[in-house]
């Protein structure tokens, strides 16, 4: 089975908001294809190509393009498993801006990007179901998840992972999910205008005076409440609490707090 798409996209990747904000709505093109092993294995690929930005006066136009290969398994009623491999490249870096948002964390040097961004990314999960759960409709899976992230083509500061776990899944009425997540993500690991910009500390412009801002640089903690009211309605309340990595001035206080509380209307 596969799916080829052009134009105006949610973002194809099976990637965690490390990797990319869950809110990018990239414009390319992208192929999603899904092989089927037997009844308990199978083997998913997804690929894609993004314009990043639209030079008028240049043919060299930066973009992002990647793939991605995962390997699905379910080995009892109970017991489910995925592994994955991606890759992700950026050309023409060069005539890509430095600044879009308030996000942060790449090296400059000379107001330039000082490395390429070229990662590989391996990701994996376990599930294991429990057939119920006190407080719980149905069927209640605890998952345990992780990624990591190396850019080769930076020499330091250039890693990022993550590693935690979800109990229960909410999306119909009267379920609901907690999820905790420690998270690094180094400086030069990924272009830092792309991953979640909700994954904030306080970035000090001085010893004392300090902004919030996300992007790389950035450690620490997330933890996540989803609580569906019906199958349309899910209250989500989510809390980063975070540091940065490399303080560029020591006697300023980093961390921070991020919380927020949403109601989701799924139509």
């Amino acid at each position: 089975m596969a799916a080829l798409t052009f134009g105006k996209m949610v973002q194809p990747f099976d990637a965690s908001p490390m990797v990319f904000d869950s809110d990018y709505t990239p414009e390319g093109g992208a192929l999603q294809a899904t092989y089927k092993i037997n009844d308990r294995q199978s083997l998913r690929f997804n690929g894609a190509a993004f314009v990043l930005d639209e030079i008028k006066t240049s043919v060299r136009d930066p973009f992002l393009y990647g793939g991605q290969i995962f390997w699905d398994a379910k080995w009892t009623p109970a017991i489910g498993t995925s592994l994955g491999i991606s890759a992700y490249d950026i050309s023409n870096k060069g005539n890509l801006a430095t600044t879009y948002d308030s996000n942060v964390g790449n090296t400059l040097v000379g107001g330039a990007f000082a490395t390429d961004f070229n990662p590989i990314v391996a990701s994996g999960n376990v599930t294991y179901t429990l057939a119920s759960f006190p407080l719980y409709t149905g069927a209640f899976p605890i998952k345990l998840a992780g990624e990591y992230m190396n850019n080769p083509a930076a020499s330091a500061n250039n890693k990022g992972y993550w590693g935690g776990f979800t109990l229960g899944k909410s999306g119909k009425k009267g379920t609901w999910d907690i999820s905790y997540r420690y998270q690094v993500l180094e400086a030069n690991a990924w272009w830092d205008q792309i991953v979640d910009d909700d994954n904030v500390a306080a970035v000090p412009t001085s010893a004392t005076v300090a902004g919030l801002a996300s992007g790389t640089n950035i450690k620490g903690h997330l933890v996540k409440f989803n609580y569906s009211l019906t199958d349309a309605f899910t209250f989500t309340f989510t809390c980063y609490v975070n540091d940065l990595i490399n303080n560029p001035f020591p006697t300023a206080k980093t961390d921070a707090i991020h919380a927020m509380a949403d109601i989701m209307w799924k139509f």
